[in-house]
């Protein structure tokens, strides 16, 4: 069985002629009054997915408390938060667990007959994937300024459920969305898919089968080939409306296949430490290749920041009265936090490049495994990521996420079926040779 990649990507194509059209043009042919018609038919439905989604944290809020929930969820907040804050040695009894259930079988159940019976007009399968979507946010989101989450901070009156304003996109599932090939090079992908839910007296509930054509060329043209042919793997979509440009798109998601080739070694390992004329070196049978060039560009972007900084700085302090009246925590705080993130976002995305390389040249020698001997506090200060570019006045960009590295590099690497090992690099002193010098060495443990 072919086995795909966990993360999912997502191709926007848009769809032919279903949009807004005014009132004056509507008479121009029944074909554009039937795509007006299915336009307005779409984007109730998609405003029938705002309410529901409003709706469901509306009734979980109100299930839990009349569970008397909030109570316990507060008082397990109260007393985790103790617990960290008290020493180790000091902490009496075991770490305090929560015992509420966020999303209980009975409350699921209770919600989607509420939902079928409020909202008829939407088709049972985008009314469930919309609300697995927010059962996976309520159970896993992440918190507001808190390691707690969201649906925690909630319940404990720290935060106030998330609100949806605007229509929301119509999920779609697989089973419900069919794309139809041309029949020829120079036709258009036709998808086939049914949202809506029409009641009938006496009679089972039917749904209209919607057929709309696709705008699918260079990319997505080729990634819906790919999915005919079962080379990559679908997982579902989504139909939004963008206002700006007055168009409808399906949103299709889909996942790689895991490239496993034969021919990779597993007694072959490929061994990466920081380098210190280059960013990071990868060692293969003996031999050492530098990756990431001579990192003129982290020099570069450490100091441009760096000066930015400083001459924020300085400008604040030499302006006059008039200039100083919002407090120094305005004028600079939020300043100051854009450059934290400008400089995690440019290691993030450096991060990325350099693990590129180093499983392209992994590959390229068929190695089955990577070594990564990742730096610490006590070994990064000659490495060049952590120093490059840096002066004594450097105070925002002055690390590097050698962490967020090594989990990338773990993540890449067994996407392609290769083993990873991390270890962390320490100093060990040596003895003092002839002359009477000692000097430190570092190995990885």
């Amino acid at each position: 069985m072919r086995e795909f990649k966990e993360s999912v990507r997502v191709d926007r194509i848009e769809i032919k002629g279903v949009r807004w059209i005014a009132e004056s043009k509507r008479t121009i042919s029944p074909e554009a009054q039937a795509w007006h018609a299915m336009h307005e038919r779409w984007l109730v439905l998609s405003e029938e997915i705002r309410c529901i989604s409003n709706a469901v944290w509306r009734h979980w809020t109100f299930w839990h408390t009349a569970a008397g929930n909030d109570v316990a969820i507060r008082a397990y907040m109260h007393d985790l938060r103790l617990w960290n804050q008290t020493e180790k040695k000091d902490r009496v009894g075991d770490k305090p667990k929560c015992t509420v259930t966020l999303w209980p079988k009975e409350f699921a159940s209770h919600l989607m007959q509420k939902l079928q019976a409020d909202f008829p007009s939407v088709n049972a399968r985008p009314l469930g994937l919309a609300v697995n979507k927010l059962m996976g946010t309520i159970k896993n989101g992440r918190g507001v300024s808190s390691a707690f989450p969201r649906s925690m901070q909630v319940l404990g009156d720290e935060v106030g459920p998330p609100s949806f304003c605007y229509a929301q996109p119509i999920p779609l599932c697989n089973a419900r969305c069919k794309m139809v090939p041309p029949e020829d090079d120079k036709g258009d992908w036709q998808a086939e898919f049914r949202i809506d839910r029409i009641e009938r007296d006496g009679a089972q509930a039917v749904s209209t089968c919607d057929t709309v054509s696709l705008k699918a060329k260079a990319r997505p043209r080729a990634t819906l080939e790919k999915l005919e042919k079962s080379k990559y793997h679908r997982n579902g979509g989504m139909l939004q409306y963008d206002r700006r440009k007055n168009a409808w798109f399906l949103m299709v998601g889909y996942r790689l296949p895991i490239i496993r080739s034969g021919a990779l070694d597993e007694t072959r390992t490929a061994t990466v430490r920081a380098g210190i004329k280059c960013p990071l070196i990868v060692e293969i049978d003996g031999r050492e290749i530098p990756v990431g060039g001579y990192g003129d560009n982290v020099a570069a972007i450490r100091a441009m920041i760096d000066r930015e900084r400083q001459s924020r700085n300085e400008n604040y302090r030499w302006s006059p009265g008039g200039s100083k009246g919002h407090g120094r925590e305005t004028a600079q705080g939020q300043r100051m936090a854009d450059f934290v993130n400008r400089w995690l976002r440019f290691c993030t995305n450096m991060n990325y490049t350099l693990t590129a390389k180093v499983i392209g040249l992994a590959q390229e020698h068929n190695c089955g495994g990577i070594l990564f001997h990742q730096p610490t506090a006590e070994t990064q200060g000659e490495y060049l990521l952590f120093s490059a570019g840096k002066s004594e006045q450097t105070r925002i960009a002055s690390g590097w996420p050698w962490h967020r590295l090594a989990q990338i590099i773990q993540q890449k690497a067994n996407q392609n079926g290769m083993e990873t090992l991390v270890f962390q690099e320490k100093k060990v002193a040596q003895q003092p040779n002839s002359e009477g010098v000692a000097t430190d060495a570092v190995e990885s443990s």
